[in-house]
């Protein structure tokens, strides 16, 4: 069973993820991102496919109206 991991302190608290490394064999677990091309962006307002998004420092949020 492999375990996918989004490691960037928001997704997943570090101390899980000392966890996951001391129960799990490295070749089963698969560190992914959510990246998405606003990253590196300014602040501001962008589009993701049809979804409305905004990008406020290091997060990236929907925009609910």
């Amino acid at each position: 069973l492999y375990t996918e991991l989004i490691v960037d302190g928001i997704h997943v608290h570090p101390e899980i993820v000392k966890l996951l490394y001391k129960l799990k064999p490295l070749n089963k677990i698969m560190i992914i991102t959510d990246s998405v091309l606003a990253k590196g962006m300014p602040d501001g307002d962008f589009k993701l496919g049809e979804l409305d998004i905004y990008k406020e420092g290091d997060t990236i949020k929907t925009r609910i109206d």
